[in-house]
């Protein structure tokens, strides 16, 4: 069984181009999120000094950051979903895990 790791996270972060979606739980949503090298940025509209605009903000990787995601995809792939049990799994495609062992 391959569940993602915070690892994995930040090495779909520094291949770039991934995205994930929250569980619906979070009292916060965010329209994209997108996973870099040292953490998740998150973009939504706000007003700031009474002018819509487009904020940014960007959350550290971290365990509730990781048990806060419901999916993660690049392009149109599902890389991983939430299971009934609980864990973030890998569904096989889009993503393939570095081996620790030899890099």
């Amino acid at each position: 069984m391959n569940i993602v790791t915070l690892s994995d996270l930040k090495h779909m972060g520094k291949l770039g181009g991934y995205t994930i979606r929250l569980k619906r739980q979070i009292p916060f949503s965010y329209t994209n999120s997108i996973l870099r090298q040292d953490f998740i940025e998150f973009t939504r509209a706000g007003v700031v000094d009474g002018e819509k605009k487009e904020i940014t903000l960007r959350e550290p990787y971290g365990r509730v950051m990781l048990e806060a995601i419901d999916t993660i995809m690049v392009n149109k792939t599902l890389v991983a979903r939430r299971m009934p049990a609980g864990h973030l799994q890998l569904t096989g495609r889009g993503y393939r895990r570095v081996d620790r062992t030899t890099g």
